[in-house]
C-alpha cells in the first residue's frame, strides 16, 4: 500500500491544476503558491495544492493511499450554463451541474457539481443545458463554517476530461 502523496513536482502540480508549469513557477514567484528547494528543484507540497483548491484535508487533485481508489467515471446531462470564476489567487475555474440518472425503481435523477480547472473551463463554458457529457474525475470535498458556526461540507467532482457524448437538442 502506497503512502499519501505529501510533494509533487512543478510538472505534476501544473497537470492536476490544468495550467502550464510557467504558471505554477509565476505563481510561485508572486508568493501564490508555496513551494520548497529540493535537491535543486522546486517542489509543490500537497498542502499548498489544498490551500489553493480551497480543500481542508486530502481532497486535492491526485492526492491519496492510491489515486485509482479515487477515480470517478460519469455520464449525465447538463443542467444550467457553466459559471465561470477566478479564485482569490487568479485560478480560473468552472463549476457545472449534471443529472444523473438515479437508482432505485424511480430512476429520478439527481445533480452532481463538477468542478473544472485551467485550459478545460473553456471546453465547458460553452457546454449547453441537455449536453450529455462524459466526466472522468475523483471525488473532492470542501468544508466551511456557516454564520452560526456550524460546519458544513459539500462533495464534487474534480474533472480531469470532459467529454460531448451528446449535443443538446434544439426544442422545434
Amino acid at each position: 500500500m502506497r503512502e499519501r502523496r505529501v510533494l509533487y513536482t512543478v510538472e505534476e502540480a501544473a497537470q492536476l491544476l490544468g495550467i502550464s508549469p510557467s504558471t505554477v513557477h509565476r505563481w510561485a514567484r508572486e508568493g501564490e503558491l508555496r513551494t520548497i528547494p529540493l535537491s535543486g528543484r522546486m517542489v509543490v507540497p500537497a498542502s499548498s495544492l489544498e490551500q489553493l483548491l480551497g480543500n481542508s484535508g486530502g481532497d486535492e487533485p491526485g492526492v491519496g493511499g492510491d489515486e485509482n481508489l479515487n477515480h470517478v467515471a460519469i455520464a449525465g446531462r447538463v443542467v444550467a450554463a457553466a459559471e465561470v470564476r477566478e479564485s482569490r489567487k487568479g485560478l480560473r475555474y468552472a463549476t457545472i451541474r449534471i443529472a444523473v440518472p438515479g437508482g432505485g425503481p424511480s430512476r429520478e435523477p439527481f445533480n452532481v457539481i463538477v468542478l473544472v480547472f485551467g485550459t478545460r473551463v473553456d471546453a465547458v463554458a460553452d457546454l449547453a443545458p441537455g449536453a450529455l457529457v462524459r466526466v472522468d474525475g475523483h471525488l473532492a470535498q470542501r468544508r466551511w463554517t456557516v454564520e452560526d458556526g456550524t460546519r458544513v461540507g459539500a462533495q464534487r467532482i474534480v474533472a480531469e476530461r470532459i467529454r460531448t457524448l451528446e449535443p443538446a437538442t434544439v426544442a422545434s
